[in-house]
């Protein structure tokens, strides 16, 4: 009798090894999963964020030859993106209310699609509080802000992927560092 008790227990205790070992196996492949995805949209973010600071800094610098030191004929935050006509970027601010739905195919071992995210960016004026932290301005300074946030588009997960890159733009760094100007 005491056999067939410390062999039912042996199978109790196997089984119990095997259940714990595939739950996780099932954690490790699911955290994966999600770092592939997250790493996937953090990618789609930077080159977003490539697109916005390759432009000038406003509608009224993108034929300057100096870097801008006042606040005169700066486009007001309500004129913010694609001006009447527009259909392509040529300032930061045009990048406002952008949404767009980008696919990106992702190489990895556990992909063998591609993958599919919403992006979706907003556009402020900036300035420095009291304390040197970046705070929203009601009015025009010289500097900006595009909040670019990337969202798992097709997720097949409770909580999709969501990543939120903020950059910030300057009138003086657009100026040196934006495409060639015509």
């Amino acid at each position: 009798m005491s056999q067939v008790l410390y062999c039912i227990a042996a199978v109790i205790v196997f089984a119990l090894f095997g259940l714990s070992r595939h739950t996780t196996e099932a954690h490790d492949r699911r955290t994966f999963d999600t770092l592939e995805v997250e790493t996937a949209a953090h990618d789609v973010a930077q080159r977003w964020a490539a697109r916005v600071r390759s432009h000038s800094f406003d509608e009224a610098d993108r034929l300057r030859v100096e870097i801008r030191r006042d606040l005169g004929g700066l486009t007001p935050s309500a004129d913010f993106g694609l001006e009447g006509g527009e259909i392509s970027f040529d300032d930061v601010d045009d990048f406002d209310d952008v949404t767009a739905r980008r696919d990106t195919a992702w190489v990895g071992p556990n992909r063998d699609r591609a993958l599919l995210f919403d992006v979706d960016i907003d556009v402020r004026y900036v300035a420095l509080d009291g304390a040197g932290d970046v705070v929203p301005s009601g009015t025009p300074t010289l500097a900006k802000e595009a909040r670019i946030v990337v969202l798992e588009a097709d997720a097949s997960s409770a909580l999709p992927v969501r990543i939120e890159v903020p950059i910030q733009v300057t009138a003086a760094g657009q100026f040196l560092h934006a495409a060639p100007r015509p």
